[in-house]
């Protein structure tokens, strides 16, 4: 699940980007074709995010399997000869939960600079510099003409 949701996250970054390199490019009228994706996106995965930490089903969330795991362990419930391995689940549940916070704290954080910088963009105070190179026909595409 932790990979599955970085990779969606690593999306919604790239998606960041292409909206900014197109507002740079004197190109707002095509942002929609990065922004609706990115919303959805981010609502869907965000969504995911935190129901897998904060989710009290313990099939679905990290932190909620991890508890039941360690009242198992004090209740008796799991054997001696699988306490190590279960306590190597419980450390790892919570590690997962921690590290799917980072993930969704940076890429928020992400976003929410995209959007400062979006709105500087649309409205003018700030300058449309582009470090991206001109758009150049290929050799193959100007024979093929």
């Amino acid at each position: 699940p932790l990979f599955g949701i970085s990779n969606q996250l690593l999306s919604a970054i790239a998606l960041c980007v292409g909206t900014t390199v197109l507002l740079k490019m004197n190109r707002a009228q095509y942002a929609w074709i990065t922004v609706a994706p990115l919303a959805w996106l981010s609502a869907v995965t965000f969504t995911a995010g935190l129901e897998k930490i904060f989710s009290s089903e313990p099939r679905i969330g990290f932190l909620a399997h991890a508890s039941t795991l360690e009242r198992a362990m004090r209740t008796g419930r799991i054997a001696a000869t699988q306490l190590a391995t279960t306590r190597a689940v419980v450390f790892n549940e919570r590690l997962d939960a921690v590290v799917c916070g980072v993930f969704l704290a940076l890429v928020s954080i992400v976003i929410l600079d995209s959007l400062r910088v979006w709105y500087g963009l649309v409205r003018g105070t700030r300058e449309r510099v582009s470090s991206e190179s001109p758009f150049i026909a290929s050799r193959l595409e100007a024979e093929s003409i």
